[in-house]
């Protein structure tokens, strides 16, 4: 995964577009080391994930942990392909 579709998927996690019916159950596990890579993906399930591993919704704003950003951003290089 290159870093601007990274930003185009933190973008997306930060908005409030609905990812309700998005499956981003293949990147489950992801941080672990035994987990298998490379995995094929879509911007949207990056984008879940995201939103579920970095960003906080409070009203109309959105609070990302850049630590975990940085952490999600260390793994979507090294295992993630989109597709």
């Amino acid at each position: 995964m290159t870093k601007a579709e990274f930003s185009e998927a933190l973008k997306i996690a930060r908005s409030s577009r609905d990812l309700t019916d998005v499956d981003d159950s293949t990147m489950f596990g992801c941080g672990l080391p035994e987990f298998k890579y490379p995995v094929y993906v879509t911007i949207d399930m990056v984008a879940k994930l995201l939103r579920w591993q970095c960003c906080s919704m409070f009203s109309n704003n959105t609070i990302v942990d850049a630590h975990e950003l940085d952490n999600m951003a260390w793994i979507a290089r090294r295992k993630f392909q989109i597709v």
